[in-house]
């Protein structure tokens, strides 16, 4: 009715002179009145905004499924979803406000439906253990000369902090398979200059921008939150890129405006696990380590015993456990073989040990192998190692 209307008033002035406008629209008026046309109007309108929100509401919950549908890049959901649980306690190692968003209903629902909390607390265990070293290394004050000076003596005019050198200052966090993580968002006391580059598959950054912008668009949401966000926006970028081509995330990371001066500090959690080979990780590690020209850089990641790994290929509970494909009885060899400082007894932990538990782990003692001391059948009474090295 309203595209009548439209191409009744435009025949009427076609058709008449200025004179007869009026009377034409006069009798347009009584035959059409203004409000049955601005109702038309209005109709019309609600039909299409109607229309428009149902298919792109649609478009989102197709895009949910098809990202559940893809059993790895669906577990960064869970992984925030046991983050959100965590949040709730009252004793909680780690508070992740935005954990419930970036997990949606489905992950939420599908995780406070197991009977174990073990899970939820093995994955608090972890991000509690990589906020405070990532924490530690963003309130360093490294010196601000590069590999290139490293053989000089650091003076006044080259420590973190100083006047003439704080255009220089910037540490970056690159965060390696980073699915649903929000510390580029829930850090706090850090510095404002620090820079979070997000690496992973598109369909991964894709869908976690999908849903940080429903979450400011929606009018439920706490404008805590999407201040939250809004300001972590500013601070992060995402890289898409496949991890297990060195070549290609190194060029997609350099043209995201990655600085290798810069102090950097590399994050693996719950990476690993999923890379094809020794060589896929060893040219990982590789690369990482020829981009890190400050001798301020860090890594630190997440590393499963070759033992863990064939217990997790044969588990008949969990898809996401039979994709796991490399391990390493010795990580901190591997690192150095790469070209990172890693000492074994320093910087090698094993979740479950003093370091890492925080009086929240404690499952039946599972030794990986027949023999051993009780010490040392401790420190792997799970196979899950948290592994810190340097420049």
């Amino acid at each position: 009715r309203f595209c009548q209307l439209i191409d009744y008033e435009e025949d009427i002035m076609a058709n008449s002179s200025s004179s007869d406008r009026i009377n034409s629209n006069s009798n347009c008026d009584e035959q059409f009145p203004t409000s049955a046309l601005l109702t038309a109007i209005v109709s019309v309108t609600s039909t299409v905004l109607y229309l428009l929100i149902q298919k792109k509401s649609q478009s989102n919950d197709d895009q949910e499924i098809d990202f559940r549908s893809d059993v790895v890049s669906f577990s960064s959901c869970t992984i925030a979803a046991s983050r959100a649980l965590e949040s709730e306690r009252d004793d909680a190692l780690v508070v992740d406000p935005l954990a419930h968003i970036l997990a949606g209903a489905h992950a939420l629902k599908e995780r406070r439906g197991l009977l174990s909390t073990a899970s939820t607390s093995r994955i608090a265990i972890r991000t509690k253990y990589f906020d405070d070293f990532i924490g530690s290394f963003l309130t360093q004050r490294p010196t601000l000369y590069t590999a290139e000076s490293a053989g000089s003596t650091p003076n006044a005019d080259n420590i973190c902090g100083n006047k003439t050198s704080s255009n220089n200052y910037r540490f970056q966090v690159v965060h390696m398979g980073s699915g649903m993580d929000a510390r580029a968002y829930r850090l706090t006391g850090i510095p404002k200059e620090t820079l979070f580059y997000d690496v992973d598959t598109e369909k991964v950054l894709r869908y976690k921008q999908t849903l940080l912008a429903k979450a400011i668009s929606d009018p439920n949401t706490a404008k805590e939150l999407k201040d939250m966000i809004q300001n972590g926006n500013r601070r992060r970028k995402s890289v898409s890129a496949n991890i297990e081509s060195a070549h290609e995330w190194e060029s997609s990371l350099l043209s995201s405006g990655f600085d290798p001066q810069r102090p950097t500090c590399w994050v693996l959690e719950g990476l690993t696990y999923y890379l094809g080979s020794d060589d896929i990780v060893s040219e990982l590690l590789s690369k990482m380590r020829q981009l890190s020209l400050h001798q301020h850089s860090s890594l630190i990641m997440s590393v499963a015993t070759k033992a863990s790994v064939e217990r997790a290929q044969a588990s008949t509970k969990s898809p996401l456990m039979k994709s796991w494909k490399w391990g390493s009885d010795n990580p901190a060899r591997c690192l150095t073989e790469n070209g990172w400082t890693c000492c074994e007894f320093e910087n090698v932990v094993f979740l479950g040990d003093e370091k890492a538990s925080y009086g929240r782990w404690n499952p039946p003692l599972q030794s990986l192998d027949s023999g051993g001391s009780d010490v040392e059948l401790g420190r792997k009474k799970y196979g899950i190692m948290y592994v810190t090295a340097r420049y």
